[in-house]
């Protein structure tokens, strides 16, 4: 960085060396500003999870892959504990929501919140059974029930998967895992 050196000549060149510093500071704030902006376009600014934008920048890059695992969540009684105990409540039913998920996100797996309620799990490479005993270990824990004791609306995780290996077709597999959540969401119903 031209900040160690200091020049002090008293015509055009320290001129010009205080116009170069000035330069190399606004391309140093616009790179930092960039990476900023690229960064808050990827991801949900409440949950810090990817968002659903990025998901569908990398769609190729992921139906490329030899395997591929969805896991579909969304949270029953959203929007009534929005209704009922105010939007800061429901926003701690988000927040704790993508906590769950990043607790059993797998190396060299991404979460996503799709929007609203609704989150994704995206884990390439992996085996049928490898997602299904995950699931299964998800869908055990206390954690899917979001609520506070005492809190009048009582908020869970619905939770559905689906696999896919050799021809991927990523919003099939999507599609398939958010079927299988509704079922799982009806079971506790």
């Amino acid at each position: 960085p031209l900040s160690q050196f200091s020049i002090h000549t008293g015509d055009e060149i320290e001129h010009l060396y205080h116009s170069i510093r000035k330069m190399e500071s606004d391309i140093l704030n616009s790179s930092n500003n960039l990476s900023v902006a690229l960064w808050n376009s990827q991801h949900d600014s409440m949950t810090q999870l990817y968002n659903k934008r990025y998901l569908e920048e990398c769609t190729y890059e992921h139906e490329s892959r030899d395997s591929l695992g969805i896991i579909y969540f969304d949270v029953d009684n959203l929007k009534k504990m929005n209704d009922i105990c105010g939007h800061e409540c429901g926003d701690r039913v988000i927040i704790r929501t993508a906590d769950f998920i990043r607790s059993y996100l797998p190396e060299n797996s991404a979460a996503f919140r799709m929007g609203g309620d609704e989150f994704m799990m995206l884990l390439p490479d992996i085996t049928e059974n490898t997602i299904q005993l995950l699931v299964q270990n998800m869908k055990a824990d206390p954690k899917t029930n979001l609520s506070d004791p005492d809190q009048p609306v009582k908020c869970r995780i619905a939770i559905g998967y689906a696999y896919g290996s050799g021809n991927i077709d990523l919003n099939q597999l999507i599609s398939e895992a958010d079927q299988n959540m509704y079922l799982d969401k009806q079971s506790h119903r």
